[in-house]
């Protein structure tokens, strides 16, 4: 089997742990979301940790969506499965997932996946 269907195959069966009434999977990202800042104008910009809300969304063939809440602006990040390194259900009832890339927040609120 090949590692996107094995990796499709597991968060499936993840989802399907965390199925709630409501129908709602939150998401837990173990290496969470990120934003570039600037203390001052003449420091680099570091990546500082936000505080979001993430929830699963549709499972595709070849990708599945996170559904991402920043600042009150929803956003659909559209993630490969090559990009899923491990799914699980989490002790509060979410889907925790490790991707093999960091999610970061653009300046304009777009999210975009760097490596680490």
């Amino acid at each position: 089997m090949n590692t996107r269907r094995s990796a499709q195959l597991m968060l499936a069966r993840v989802r399907d742990e965390t199925l709630t009434s409501s129908g709602v999977r939150d998401v837990e990202l173990s290496s969470g979301v990120w934003t570039r800042v600037r203390r001052t104008s003449v420091d680099p910009p570091s990546l500082e940790r936000q505080s979001v809300f993430v929830r699963l969304g549709q499972l595709g063939e070849h990708d599945f969506e996170l559904r991402i809440t920043v600042r009150n602006t929803p956003t659909v990040l559209r993630v490969p499965y090559g990009l899923l390194r491990e799914a699980w259900a989490t002790s509060d009832g979410k889907v925790g997932l490790f991707l093999e890339v960091r999610v970061v927040v653009h300046g304009n609120d777009e999210l975009v996946m760097e490596p680490f």
